[in-house]
């Protein structure tokens, strides 16, 4: 049972829940799209396999860590002291607040502008409290350290960046005929380092949501004990067995058919392939450059019988048209429609051998999920 001065905006609640879903579209189109940009611009996963990650660890992330954050969206940037008396002028702002950072985002995404969630909904707060009841009741300190953390956070970010990748691309990626085993070798640690930082940023942030204290000491040590131990085991499972580099392996040649196709011609890598396998004795001339059988269908491939009565064939194409709007953004070819200037881009940067490459494909995917 509710009083009578809130039930009577119970239809404030439930458009609130459909603007959370619209919400939740926008971050989905948005905000995904820029953890997953280089792992899909990279062709390091396609972008039905970013969709389907996103969608386990997004949840999983917010379902865990989202605590903190919100707590500080739903009260750290308003002073409700100012909205006591008056709280259904709060939920319509919330609201109203919602509703316009939720038809920013489906804006920007339109557009194809990455923008950030946090500040389209800060700045819709900040908005409708100062139209409200003015500038004095916003907690400003926090609004400044979450400005602060915008600014910073590029600049950190391509900090920490350079100071990776320079020594990677110097003394690994750069060498003339080994930089595939230096990677090889080198990628335990990589395992280290990714789940090191992961380990201590769940655990910083976790324990808060279920009122645990742990020191920073106890934390790092932690981290470091789980990240050796995945390291090792990965080390063991992945790299003794060779499971890595068949991978690498098969993704390479899956990228030389692509390559094949595209060009209608043979690469200089298919062309030692089939030396190769006319010398393992194959005699056919083609090479199983895959390892996992043949990629493309051979021409006697049996698709069977047309028998389909006319109703049936519409049913399916209608089914089929539905199936191809639906999923019509994760069937799109991002780097299909490149322009002069970022073929260029493409064209001019550095050339590493694919093999390395691919090896780090694991741990940008997994970078990324997390």
């Amino acid at each position: 049972y509710l009083p009578a001065n809130v039930s009577q905006f119970e239809w404030l609640v439930i458009l609130g829940g459909f603007a959370c879903f619209a919400m939740a579209w926008g971050i989905g189109a948005n905000d995904v799209a820029n953890c997953f940009g280089t792992s899909v611009g990279a062709k390091a996963i396609t972008l039905k396999q970013a969709v389907c990650i996103a969608a386990v660890f997004e949840f999983l992330g917010a379902l865990v860590l989202g605590a903190g954050v919100t707590s500080t969206v739903r009260s750290g940037i308003t002073d409700f002291d100012y909205f006591y008396g008056e709280e259904d002028l709060l939920m319509l702002g919330m609201f109203s607040a919602l509703i316009s950072a939720a038809i920013w985002l489906l804006l920007a995404t339109k557009w194809s502008l990455p923008v950030s969630t946090t500040q389209s909904i800060v700045g819709s707060i900040i908005g409708f409290t100062i139209v409200d009841k003015g500038t004095e009741a916003i907690h400003w300190e926090n609004v400044y350290q979450i400005i602060i953390w915008w600014i910073g956070t590029p600049l950190l970010g391509a900090v920490f960046s350079a100071i990776l990748f320079i020594p990677i691309r110097n003394y690994i990626l750069r060498r003339p005929n080994d930089s595939y085993q230096m990677v090889l070798k080198w990628w335990p640690f990589f395992v280290f380092l990714v789940l090191f930082v992961m380990t201590v940023f769940l655990l910083e942030k976790g324990v808060k949501s279920i009122d645990v204290e742990l020191s920073i000491g106890i934390i790092i040590a932690i981290a470091f004990g789980v990240a050796s131990l995945c390291a090792l085991i990965g080390y063991i499972a992945l790299i003794r067995t060779g499971i890595v580099n068949k991978f690498v392996q098969m993704r390479c040649k899956e990228r030389l058919l692509n390559y094949e196709e595209m060009n209608g011609k043979s690469s200089e890598m298919a062309t030692t392939a089939n030396i190769d396998d006319n010398a393992n004795g194959n005699g056919n001339g083609k090479a199983n450059v895959t390892g996992y059988g043949s990629l493309v269908k051979e021409e006697s491939d049996n698709f069977g019988d047309d028998e389909n009565s006319n109703e049936e064939v519409e049913t399916q194409a209608v089914v089929s048209n539905v199936k191809d709007q639906l999923m019509h953004g994760m069937n799109v070819d991002i780097l299909a429609d490149l322009s002069k200037k970022e073929e260029n881009i493409r064209n001019q940067a550095e050339k590493f051998d694919p093999q390395c490459e691919e090896a780090f494909a694991w741990l940008q995917v997994l970078t990324a999920s997390f």
